[in-house]
């Protein structure tokens, strides 16, 4: 019985790697679980442009011995295992040789607890071929989170070799040949043969050919099929497949990639023979929440299935709604100061909101990225201190990103002699409020920024007399205000001017 929310013992697994230099990087591995502990050890050293010898060694202590039955792991549950491989046609092998266990073995009834693995490989990759090679090997005690927790069992051992070329240039396509030798512990093996081919074709359509032989058996099973993107995001697959035993399967599907910044995606397949296969699904992704739904299973045994996720951040005192959230995000704050633009690594992605924040969901970990706020289409009585910062943010976690922005009154004055003539230029003109100092420049205009709805001028003129002159602005205004002229006038009894 199957319930919602219902896990069983929680378990660790974690891989730590570590350049020592160009040539040489170590690494270490570790599984854990209620009844389990597993650590291991690997290194991975160049030989100058010759390749990569790679070398590994794990050991794992259980409270109980490997299960006898499934002895060989069609599943490939190790990482280290060529059963692991995404698409590895050692993952479709037929069950050879009694290998679920009705057959009588010595090897496999171990009572061991603990164990060990070894691996030992070498790779090399260049413009012209691609070569690699692995053997795995175990001791019958040695478990893995995935077999110990289930019916199957690891291999004895494991071998692969693998070989890829373009040997009439990548645009005719490439060439793939694989061996793969898997050793149960009943002394069983099975090898497979397997033969690959892929090419670009028109446009960015793509053809992919597989051909895999059990060396044991008679027939193969072969793969073929075309990908074909059109205009829109959206790609058209077709294909058929063939078993061991020469039964034909057609597919054909498309699709829709869901945009990264919100819209619509979709998914169709159907598989043919003797048993046919449906499949649709749909997902819209928003700013605020990703819906996804569909259906899959053959006719009169479907399955549907709907998911809504999303994401909810408290920071800065304001609450934000997010699409979920999968490595780390930022806050922008703008100092309660709305609608300034936002880029991220110089790609918009809004405005600040009416608390002068805006949330950047999608930020890559560690990484330091480039977070700007654009001004130029603000008022001319908007400044900021600072536009642009550089920000690493740990893994599962947020910061505040701040670029004080506020409104300043500013003003571009024109001040005269009693004459009515523009003030000498370089004449000192000094803000009393604020204690600024500039100098009249041409047409006897001077520029103050910072400055109070009433402000106050001290003019020191060429014979070292000075006028105070007082003035007043809006506070309302959205632009650089134009005063003046003012006049500085002569004072008898002071002998300033005012």
């Amino acid at each position: 019985m199957i319930n919602s929310a219902d896990y069983s013992d929680a378990a660790f697994s974690g891989i730590y790697r570590y350049g020592i230099t160009n040539y040489l990087t170590l690494s270490t591995h570790g599984e854990a679980t209620q009844g389990l502990a597993l650590g291991g050890i690997g290194a991975d050293v160049a030989v100058g442009h010759w390749g990569t010898f790679s070398v590994s060694g794990s050991q794992s202590q259980a409270n109980h011995a490997p299960v006898t039955s499934g002895e060989f792991d069609t599943n490939g549950n190790n990482n280290n295992d060529i059963n692991n491989v995404p698409n590895n046609p050692i993952n479709d092998l037929p069950d050879n040789d009694n290998q679920n266990g009705n057959q009588p073995n010595t090897d496999s009834d171990t009572k061991d607890k603990n164990g060990s693995q070894y691996t030992v490989g070498y790779s090399y990759y260049s413009t012209l071929f691609s070569l690699s090679a692995l053997r795995s090997s175990r001791t019958p005690g040695y478990q893995d989170l995935t077999s110990y927790t289930s019916d199957t069992r690891l291999s004895r051992r494991a071998d692969q070799v693998t070989f890829s070329t373009s040997p009439f240039g990548t645009s005719n396509g490439t060439v793939g040949i694989g061996y793969y030798d898997v050793e149960a512990y009943d002394q069983s093996h099975t090898r497979l043969l397997n033969f690959s081919y892929s090419r670009s074709l028109w446009g960015q359509s793509s053809l992919f050919l597989s051909l895999n032989k059990t060396l044991s058996e008679n027939g193969y099973s072969a793969q073929l099929q075309f990908i074909i993107p059109l205009d829109g995001g959206v790609s058209v697959n077709t294909g058929v497949q063939r078993n061991s035993a020469g039964h034909y399967q057609e597919q054909i599907g498309a699709s829709k990639t869901t945009p990264t910044d919100g819209g619509l995606g979709w998914n169709l397949a159907y598989t043919g023979g003797s048993d046919p296969y449906q499949q649709a699904d749909a997902t819209w992704k928003s700013r605020y929440t990703t819906i996804q739904g569909g259906v899959y299973g053959q006719t009169g045994e479907y399955t549907n299935w709907a998911d809504l996720s999303g994401s909810v951040v408290f920071m800065a005192n304001d609450f934000f709604l997010s699409d979920k959230i999968n490595d780390a995000f930022i806050v922008v704050d703008t100092d309660n100061y709305a609608g300034v633009p936002v880029m991220y690594e110089n790609q918009k992605l809004g405005n600040t909101d009416k608390n002068g924040h805006l949330l950047i969901p999608n930020v890559s970990a560690y990484y330091p990225a480039k977070v700007d706020i654009d001004t130029l289409q603000l008022p001319a009585d908007v400044v900021a201190n600072r536009v642009s910062d550089s920000v690493s943010v740990r893994e599962g976690t947020g910061v505040v990103v701040n670029f004080p922005v506020k409104k300043v009154l500013s003003a571009s004055i024109r001040l005269n002699d009693i004459h009515g003539q523009p003030l000498k230029l370089g004449t000192l003109v000094t803000e009393q409020n604020s204690q600024q100092t500039t100098v009249v420049g041409y047409d006897g205009l001077a520029y103050f920024t910072n400055l109070q709805p009433h402000n106050m001028l001290s003019i020191r003129q060429e014979d070292n007399s000075v006028c105070r002159i007082g003035f007043d602005l809006n506070s309302n205004h959205h632009s650089i205000e134009q005063v003046g002229p003012l006049v500085c006038q002569p004072d008898a009894a002071s002998g300033e001017r005012k």
